[in-house]
């Protein structure tokens, strides 16, 4: 049937039924005969209490004719205490809109009283709107037999008490003698061992309970609700409701029936609600519920605090209240499109404040359905991730950027260039990569600390800068090493005069606390596309023509061009090699004689390394010793250069050949290890050699590169190993190492003999050097004599000590040993 109407609830408490029917005027046949053949007293009043219609039972009671009543009051139909509570009951089912319970006892035509249970429920419209109530009541038993009646009390699943006034229970069911613990019999003299607590805490004895069933029922209280507790410890939650029984034209009731319901469930629900509400406020993430309109109506406390909004503010208003034209319209309506088909939606958002700041929020919306699958609600949580953001940002900046000098770092550079080179590839672009290395560096770092070094490279920085174009790169790779990425070049001549510009910025003088620091750069070019097509090969080609620079006597620039990659080639080749010789026993050890030119006597020997390479031959020291230096294989040879000098001179020893000491040469790398001077001396120890056998022999490069080289050597001196400076003159010679060191003997170089005597030049160096070491009681020993005329030259300018060709060439042990074997001090110039 259909109308405009509903029948909510047609019910008694154990019986429901749901029927939406046509407007009570339109009713059909069908229903027309139910309406007279129901063995039930329906009744349909107006919101004024009239009487609209009533079914054909109601002839069965004791009442006036229809046509007195219908159509007119209720109060026209029954006495007016029964009426009052009826139209009551009608009163609230009506302002509650659902169905009120109760019982009541009338007289029937036979004579008899007869209790009818009943239940008011109020007519909705389409407009939720109550505009009439129908009251159903229906007999207590389903025949006119009162035997039947046990038998209906045991079916129901609540229990049911009858209440007399002195409180005795006069009837009960099977599902309240469960629930109260009752006797099955009477209970007259029924001492209960049980309790109830109400939701006010208030504890209430079985007795008191009842009573207080009895008093809240004649209060029209719908309903109480208690915890049923025995003294076995055991507890359930019940919900009480309760009725007065009232004889016709009687205002006080004679007894109470009460029905009660366990609620456990219920209650656990309540309490799991009661939590989730309270999750809902303590939550730190702002919470909003909109209804199906998207309304908002309900917010919680996090809310108003991030946005400043209380719930007044924003309850009944629309999600606009919060959007901020940061978001484009494409993004509310992404967010729509996900929630309709896919019931969610996250991401980022702008939210605004009352205060009409914004902030970014981490965004959640979820559509809730109810158990139709209709739409009920949305709810929105979000949480303000601006900190998140900016530490996002700040992470993102560190990232990609050098923390000192503020410059991109390798990351950015590289992604920039992957850019660059992919636009370029589409409109033939040109592109030019400089490797700028920073010369002398590490000796402002060393000798003035990393502090003043981290401001030399800021300054560096910044003055490169200076030089760059809008659309260039420039980025620190690290150390003192920087990048100029330079994008959409016209030619070459344009890079160069960029370099060049750098080059001269980088060389000025830098001031820092007062003291006046000199550095210099080496600058290494590759070209897109011409040498490469992609960043590593650029920045390949652009390193190697930095050390190409660097080689060629730094403060320059230097083009990558083919010819660099076959030598690095070669270089990388010959390290490789490098590596392997040292144990496949490639390499070997060489002695020079060193004479005293008055006696023509030995008094030590210089020792030399040498490579003999299975394919190349005899490698060149000028090749393989910076490479051994570079890749830090230097301190593993010296370590074994050592070793073999030391056992070398022990088996001298043992032959009776007297090698007064022998000379070794020392690398920065080496002097610059924590463990070397302790290496030295366990080399001695373990071939029972006294420290005077030994001459270690630094170049005044290394002295100088050096902070801590004063240590070492005070060290040495003081275990009585002597120490030379080689190639004196060359360098810096700066007599305040001569005056701070423990320095025992100057090595004049080769190259200041090599036109002595003749060039008055070289003669004058060659006696100043001689002059300054007598001076400062050192000795002295010239290298590269190999002329009489030399050697004439040094003994009347009193260098009595000499060493080169002249006296004999470097050769191996066993040659060495012969050759002192058989030379005496007339016959020391056979070795040539």
């Amino acid at each position: 049937m259909r109308g405009d109407g509903w029948f909510h609830s047609v019910c008694s408490k154990d019986d429901y039924m749901t029927e939406r029917v046509e407007p009570l005027y339109k009713l059909d046949d069908v229903l027309q005969r139910i309406w007279r053949a129901a063995p039930v007293l329906i009744s349909i009043k107006n919101v004024q209490g009239e009487i609209l219609a009533a079914s054909d039972h109601f002839d069965q009671l004791e009442l006036p004719p229809r046509s007195q009543w219908l159509g007119k009051s209720i109060k026209e139909l029954f006495a007016p205490a029964i009426a009052q509570r009826i139209a009551g009951y009608d009163q609230q089912a009506l302002a509650q809109q659902r169905p009120i319970s109760f019982i009541e006892e009338w007289k029937t035509k036979q004579g008899k009283h007869e209790t009818y249970r009943a239940v008011s429920f109020p007519l909705i419209t389409s407009e939720e709107k109550a505009v009439c109530t129908i009251a159903v009541s229906r007999h207590g038993a389903h025949s006119s037999s009162n035997d039947e009646l046990p038998a209906v009390l045991s079916a129901l699943v609540e229990g049911v008490l009858k209440i007399e006034l002195d409180g005795a229970v006069s009837l009960s069911n099977t599902a309240a003698r469960e629930l109260l613990q009752l006797p099955e019999t009477s209970q007259q003299n029924w001492l209960p061992d049980w309790h109830v607590v109400d939701e006010e805490g208030k504890r209430l004895s079985a007795i008191e309970f009842l009573q207080a069933l009895q008093a809240f029922a004649t209060r029209d209280e719908t309903h109480k609700v208690v915890r049923f507790c025995a003294d076995s410890n055991a507890s359930k939650w019940l919900m009480a409701q309760a009725q007065p029984l009232y004889r016709d034209n009687e205002k006080k009731p004679y007894a109470t029936v009460a029905s009660l319901v366990p609620i456990d469930q219920l209650k656990k629900a309540e309490h799991e609600l009661a939590i989730y509400a309270d999750l809902l406020e303590r939550t730190s993430e702002a919470i909003i519920v909109y209804n199906a309109e998207r309304r908002i109506i309900k917010v919680n406390r996090a809310f108003s605090k991030l946005t400043g909004y209380s719930a007044d503010d924003v309850v009944g208003a629309g999600p606009e209240v919060f959007r901020t034209p940061i978001n484009s319209p494409e993004r509310y309506q992404q967010i729509d499109a996900a929630l309709t088909v896919d019931g969610c939606w996250q991401g980022e958002v702008e939210r605004s404040r009352r205060d009409g700041s914004s902030f970014t929020a981490w965004l959640t919306c979820n559509r809730i359905e109810d158990g139709h699958g209709e739409l009920s609600h949305f709810i929105s949580i979000f949480s303000d991730i601006s900190e998140i953001k900016h530490q996002q940002r700040t992470l993102d900046y560190l990232a990609h950027h050098d923390s000192l000098t503020g410059l991109p770092n390798r990351n950015l550079l590289f992604d920039r260039i992957d850019h660059a080179i992919n636009v370029a590839t589409r409109k033939n672009g040109i592109h030019a990569l400089l490797f700028i290395d920073l010369d002398h560096f590490k000796e402002i770092n060393d000798s003035a600390g990393h502090g003043t070094g981290d401001k030399v490279l800021i300054e560096a920085a910044r003055r490169m800068q200076l030089c760059t174009r809008k659309q260039d790169t420039l980025a620190r790779l690290g150390g003192d090493e920087f990048m100029l990425f330079m994008e959409g070049v016209t030619s070459k001549e344009e890079v160069s005069v960029v370099a060049n510009r750098l080059l001269n910025v980088i060389s000025a003088p830098y001031q820092i606390e007062h003291k006046e620091f000199f550095i210099s750069a080496s600058i290494g070019i590759s070209y897109f596309p011409e040498d490469g097509n992609d960043v590593e090969a650029l920045l390949t080609y652009a390193d190697i023509a930095m050390y190409q620079a660097k080689s060629s006597g730094r403060n320059r620039l230097s083009w990558y061009n083919r010819r660099l990659s076959e030598e690095l080639s070669e270089r990388v080749s010959l390290e490789r090699a490098l590596h392997r010789a040292l144990g496949h026993d490639e390499l070997f050890v060489v002695y020079q004689p060193q004479i005293d030119v008055l006696s023509g006597q030995i008094i030590g020997a210089e020792a030399l390394l040498r490579w003999q390479h299975p394919e190349r031959g005899l490698v060149s020291p000028a090749l393989f010793i910076p490479i051994a230096e570079k890749t830090g294989l230097i301190n593993a040879i010296g370590d074994w250069v050592l070793d073999q000098v030391c056992r070398q001179i022990a088996e001298w020893d043992q032959q009776g050949l007297n090698v007064p000491l022998v000379a070794v040469n020392v690398s920065a790398q080496q002097l610059g290890s924590e463990q070397f001077a302790d290496r030295v001396l366990a080399h001695l120890i373990h071939h029972q050699l006294s420290s005077e056998r030994l001459e270690l022999e630094l170049t005044e490069s290394v002295l100088m590169c050096l902070d801590d080289a004063n240590a070492c050597m005070r060290r040495f001196a003081d275990a009585g190993i002597r120490l030379a400076i080689d190639d004196f003159g060359t360098g810096f010679s700066s007599l305040a190492y001569l005056r701070a060191l423990p320095v025992q003997r100057l090595k004049i170089d080769r190259s200041f003999l090599m036109e002595v005597p003749g060039n008055r030049n070289d003669e004058s160096i060659v006696r100043a050097v001689i002059g300054l070491a007598h001076n400062l009681n050192i000795d002295v020993i010239a290298e590269g004599v190999e002329t009489e005329l030399q050697q004439q030259f040094l003994h009347q300018n009193h260098c009595y000590a000499v060493q080169g060709y002249l006296h004999g060439k470097p050769i191996k042990a066993n040659d060495f040993a012969a050759y002192l074997r058989r030379t005496s001090p007339s016959e020391n110039r056979l070795l040539r």
